[in-house]
């Protein structure tokens, strides 16, 4: 075999293996439940009703399940007064 070749031979069996490994590295794995129980998979139980809370923040005003129900919480609003308040 020349060393023209065996050049060729290896570097099409360089380019297979890369796009093999590229293939490889693509495809989803499906974990065993041993796997998925090593890599720190926990199955939560069955859906469960929130239980009555109040809560008072620094202001006094009560936060309860209820103003969950009335989607009262805006993220935003309390994203802009902590900003407000650490400008300072």
């Amino acid at each position: 075999m020349s060393k023209t070749s065996l050049t060729i031979l290896l570097f099409a069996i360089t380019i297979f293996l890369g796009f093999y490994s590229m293939y490889r590295v693509s495809q989803p794995r499906i974990l065993s439940e041993s796997e998925m129980l090593v890599n720190g998979f926990v199955e939560y139980g069955e859906y469960e009703e929130l239980r009555d809370f109040k809560l008072t923040d620094h202001n006094g005003n009560e936060f309860t399940n209820e103003n969950l129900k009335q989607n009262k919480l805006n993220f935003y609003i309390l994203a802009i007064q902590v900003v407000l308040q650490s400008a300072q």
